[in-house]
């Protein structure tokens, strides 16, 4: 039923963030290269 892979991590993101995530992020951009961008964005308080 279940695979013992442990390789992929879930996360879970809120709906702020998600669309913020969506506003910084381009088509073909993965989602590491996303997630620094939305955390420089939360550290200059722009969320």
């Amino acid at each position: 039923m279940f695979s013992s892979n442990k390789r992929y991590k879930q996360i879970l993101v809120d709906i702020d963030n998600y669309n913020a995530s969506r506003e910084i992020g381009h088509m073909g951009d993965s989602f590491n290269q996303v997630l620094p961008k939305l955390i420089n964005r939360f550290k200059r308080g722009k969320l």
